[in-house]
């Protein structure tokens, strides 16, 4: 039955009609003039009745339903349906006044519903979703008072997420926090954006949930300790370095629970040093001195490394740096997004990271740079010097072009002695070497391989005359150097 909005009006017209139609007129000895609710039931599911809002109120253009207490009627999941649907549910209310009239109204929105709206009835059965809401209207049995009351379905889920989470002023990047159903499992959050320095006392952890009615329950575990924390439904807490701060979210239906971590720094630290576009990498964190910082090594296969500087600190740090002598004292200097450096072997890289409240870090990156020289300097065979070495080529078959090649003029009785080769650098090493005819060149497969590479190799049988010697070596940046070296034996 759809409500007349004109109640007077029909009281009024139906007592005459009883007049007129010579009926006796029953008569309300004394109306109530209560509008108020008792109690509502859904589906046998008690709710406390919430305030109402009186009509004038009601009917105020600027009143917004948010602003009306809502009375939450909590259901379990499987009271839905597959496609998320309670379907007949029952709504029953009792009336704080006799004789009141009660009429529903349902929405899925939050726009506020018109006292004419059509939708109004005396139906008290309903298809509920998640997140309605439903409406009642009470007109008290007197007609002089009418209130308005409001109650949201809400359907119990196994939701574990977060949407926030917030330790102190700073928020933990959840991207990086996916969770664990297992608290053994969970990699806590190790960011750059959780440097507490001195702020680390009676810091307060708040997590906003996905579902507000999931159980959000905190523990901490002191660097010192391991195992599962004790859990408190609110937490403030003085935190120390290492120390790691969970999060134990458990689902309206109590059907999952899901860890979240964060590990808590009370340091400066810089995460990343990037030079010429290639990061390196850096210990957890500094020393209180520049000359305490330990030495981590940047090694390179490169003879000279430069490049623009960067680095990823702590989001309220300052980070400079200076480039010095194996000896030398730093000088710090601010880096800028053009900041150039050049890297030298055994010179030192200083970092310094610094902020208001923390004290400064300091970090120390030795510089390494592996040695392109693979010159040699002279290669004997059985002990009988080579006559000339050439430059040699990078192609597995060196030509024989002048310069390239060198040549050898060795005695029979030591030809087939072993061979050794005299480099410029320590560094470099014989990796592999080939005797073969002088019409035929080597290919990859030709060499016969000195593991481990050295300065000295065997040969396998007496070289003759017109046989070539050739020899793979490598630098120690990596970089493969052939030679080739013309044999001529004397008897």
């Amino acid at each position: 039955m759809k409500k007349n909005r004109e109640t007077g009006f029909v009281l009024l017209a139906t007592i005459a009609a009883l007049i007129l139609a010579g009926c006796p007129q029953e008569v309300v000895e004394d109306p109530s003039g209560d509008a108020g609710l008792s109690s509502i039931t859904i589906n046998e599911i008690s709710v406390e009745a919430p305030e109402g809002i009186d009509r004038d109120a009601w009917l105020a253009d600027d009143f917004q339903v948010s602003s009306m207490n809502v009375a939450e009627a909590i259901f379990p999941s499987d009271a839905f349906d597959g496609d998320g649907e309670m379907k007949n549910a029952s709504v029953g209310v009792s009336t704080a006044g006799s004789g009141a009239e009660i009429y529903f109204l349902k929405v899925s929105s939050i726009l506020k519903p018109e006292a004419d709206d059509p939708g109004w009835t005396t139906d008290s059965s309903f298809t509920f979703k998640d997140k309605d809401s439903l409406y009642i209207q009470v007109t008290s049995a007197d007609k002089r008072s009418q209130s308005y009351y409001r109650v949201q379905i809400i359907r119990l889920s196994s939701e574990t997420g977060l949407l926030a989470l917030v330790i102190g002023s700073r928020g933990v990047p959840l991207a990086d926090a996916p969770g664990a159903t297992t608290i053994a499992d969970v990699t806590p959050v190790d960011s750059n954006q959780l440097v507490f320095g001195v702020e680390n006392f009676n810091v307060p952890v708040e997590a906003l949930k996905k579902d507000p009615l999931a159980q959000a329950q905190y523990g901490l575990v002191k660097a010192s300790e391991t195992g599962e924390p004790q859990w408190s439904d609110t937490a403030t807490y003085t935190l120390d370095e290492g120390d790691k701060v969970y999060i134990k979210v458990t689902s309206s239906d109590a059907a999952a629970s899901r860890y979240y971590g964060v590990r808590i720094h009370t340091f400066l630290r810089v995460s990343s040093v990037n030079i010429g576009g290639i990061s390196e990498l850096i210990p957890e964190h500094g020393a209180a001195s520049a000359a305490g910082a330990v030495g981590v090594e940047i090694v390179r296969t490169l003879e000279t490394v430069s490049g623009v500087l960067s680095t990823i600190s702590s989001d309220f740090s300052t980070v400079e740096y200076d480039l010095v002598s194996a000896n030398g004292t730093p000088s710090f200097k601010p880096i800028t997004l053009t900041t150039t450096v050049s890297y030298t072997h055994g010179g030192v890289l200083y970092l310094r990271a610094s902020g208001d409240g923390v004290p400064a870090e300091y970090f120390r990156f030795n510089i390494v740079l592996k040695t392109n020289n693979r010159a040699i300097s002279g290669i004997t065979i059985g002990g009988t010097a080579v006559t000339t070495v050439g430059t040699g080529a990078t192609g597995v078959s060196v030509g024989t072009g002048t310069g390239l090649r060198g040549a050898a003029s060795i005695s029979g009785t030591v030809a087939a002695g072993p061979v050794a080769v005299t480099f410029e650098s320590d560094k470099a090493r014989v990796t592999g070497f080939a005797v073969l005819a002088s019409n035929v060149n080597p290919t990859a497969a030709s060499y016969t391989a000195v593991d481990p590479p050295a300065t000295t190799f065997n040969l396998a049988s007496a070289i003759t005359t017109g046989q070539h010697l050739h020899i793979r070596v490598e630098a120690e940046n990596g970089t493969v150097w052939y030679h080739r070296i013309v044999v001529t034996v004397t008897l």
